[in-house]
């Protein structure tokens, strides 16, 4: 557990550390910025974090 925490905070770093050129590209597609990819990688982590209450068998195993 403390090697994905650890992960989570060098891989917020690096998110932080890209440009915040938010909006659309040339083809029309919406761009994500990193402040975007960061919550959403939060959200995935207590995702994960939940699927013990969803599949108690996951867990067991």
């Amino acid at each position: 557990m403390g090697f994905l925490i650890r992960m989570a905070f060098w891989f917020s770093l690096v998110l932080l550390a890209l440009p915040l050129n938010v909006g659309t590209d040339e083809a029309g597609h919406e761009t994500v910025g990193p402040i975007q990819a960061l919550f959403a990688a939060r959200e995935a982590v207590g995702d994960i974090a939940g699927i013990c209450e969803r599949k108690p068998d996951v867990c067991e195993t």
